[in-house]
């Protein structure tokens, strides 16, 4: 009995040290809260690269999102439903299929059966529901999501370039999104297969890297 007591308390020891140890390693910049200063490079170099406005640098103001910080279970019915209001919010309803880059589309974005196809907005929830559980969620399994907004603007960038490429790309080797590094992806090919510069890109993944990072514009003004 005495055994089991000191090996349960040798454990609880070995936890704390190593709970002290990583409180006391430096963390990476991009773990919430992320420093405001942090958030203004990113926005300066991104109109550093923008082909109308790198030479003005606008004054911009942010402030930070009032959004609690915590791990956000995916598997939670609750979260579930954010995540569906979301994608209905951002991809809107549409009844017919219609051609979504390499693919047919339909309802709120999943899959269409055909280019003909025609649903209705139930069967499209059912559908969106079936997504998130099958696809999304599964795709997101390892990655620590530090508030709601992460897990919106990762699913927003997933559905450019896909949840693997996400996953590979964007979270470290501990699970964490690293906000910053979706600001690359504000490319496109042109008829020639070359990478060019694309304004709307560009913007969405500023509101990418800006959600990640729980923060906000809540001005901007030409110096």
């Amino acid at each position: 009995m005495r055994n089991e007591v000191n090996i349960g308390l040798f454990a609880l020891i070995m936890m704390f040290i190593c709970w002290l140890v990583w409180q006391l390693l430096p963390k990476p910049d991009y773990i919430l809260p992320v420093e405001k200063s942090r958030v203004e490079a990113v926005i300066a170099d991104y109109y550093k690269e923008h082909p109308i406005k790198q030479n003005q640098q606008p004054d911009v103001k942010i402030q930070r999102i009032n959004t609690e910080i915590r791990e956000i279970n995916l598997s939670d019915i609750k979260v579930i439903d954010q995540i569906a209001i979301y994608i209905k919010k951002k991809e809107g309803f549409r009844g017919k299929a219609y051609k979504d880059h390499h693919q047919y589309s339909i309802g709120y974005g999943t899959r269409a059966s055909s280019p003909n196809e025609v649903i209705t907005q139930k069967e499209a929830n059912i559908r969106l529901y079936k997504h998130i559980r099958r696809v999304i969620v599964p795709s997101f399994k390892n990655v620590y999501f530090q508030s709601i907004e992460q897990v919106y603007a990762a699913i927003d960038f997933s559905y450019n370039l896909g949840h693997n490429r996400f996953v590979r790309e964007i979270v470290d080797e501990s699970g964490y999104i690293d906000c910053s590094k979706m600001m690359a992806y504000n490319k496109v090919r042109d008829r020639h297969g070359n990478l060019v510069y694309n304004e709307g890109l560009a913007q969405r993944r500023l509101e990418n890297f800006l959600a990640c990072a729980s923060y906000e514009i809540i001005g901007e003004s030409d110096e």
